[in-house]
């Protein structure tokens, strides 16, 4: 355990987001970084909401030169066979390209895909939805991986963080996927909302152009 995990593949329809994928680990770093300087400890944005992670890939949007991003923006959607005016999550653009996304946000606590594949078809329904605004449309979901400090009586925690991963990559038909996993937070540990504690190593994106 020597240095930060991250991993992307991306569809070469959607290569041109490589720079603001890149810039979306380095707010991720930043954020750390900012809150341990001024409150003493660490707290992993991506262990929040999904507007909380949705504000991170924006600023990595309106960080690019000729990048911009607009989030929870007005949009006409089609319900039912109508047309009506709905929002999208966040609306990106960079240079000429521009994308409308509909994201899901999920803790991964297990090693089942039960949780990911009911947020993936959410996400896919709703941004199915979305009509002419964008050249792409993407369904996205982060996936906020969560571990129980038993399970590593029996397994390496990088281990782990790969097997959890695998069971996100092998859902169907993925045209993007992006990781990142510092070394200050994969042995975090603190207690969900709901109670226990857990470790907080870092945060995956799954999606699918539509």
């Amino acid at each position: 355990m020597t240095s930060d995990l991250f991993e992307t593949s991306i569809h070469s329809d959607l290569i041109w987001m490589t720079p603001i994928i890149d810039t979306w680990r380095e707010n991720i770093r930043s954020y750390i970084d900012a809150h341990k300087n001024l409150y003493g400890y660490i707290d992993p944005p991506y262990s929040s909401t999904e507007r909380a992670n949705i504000s991170l890939l924006a600023g990595a949007a309106w960080q690019q030169k000729d990048g911009v991003a607009l989030e929870e923006y007005t949009v006409e959607k089609k319900y039912s066979g109508k047309t009506s005016w709905g929002r999208a999550d966040i609306w990106i653009a960079f240079g000429e390209k521009t994308l409308s996304v509909e994201a899901k946000q999920v803790w991964q606590t297990g090693g089942v895909n039960k949780g990911l594949e009911g947020a993936w078809q959410k996400a896919i329904c709703d941004a199915q939805k979305i009509e002419g605004e964008s050249d792409q449309c993407m369904a996205l979901i982060f996936v906020t991986v969560k571990i129980k400090p038993y399970e590593l009586k029996n397994k390496n925690i990088n281990t782990i963080i790969k097997e959890r991963v695998a069971i996100g990559k092998d859902i169907e038909n993925i045209d993007f996927y992006a990781s990142y996993f510092p070394i200050e937070t994969r042995y975090l540990k603190f207690p969900d909302t709901g109670g226990g504690e857990w470790i907080w190593p870092g945060v995956y994106m799954l999606g699918r152009l539509l």
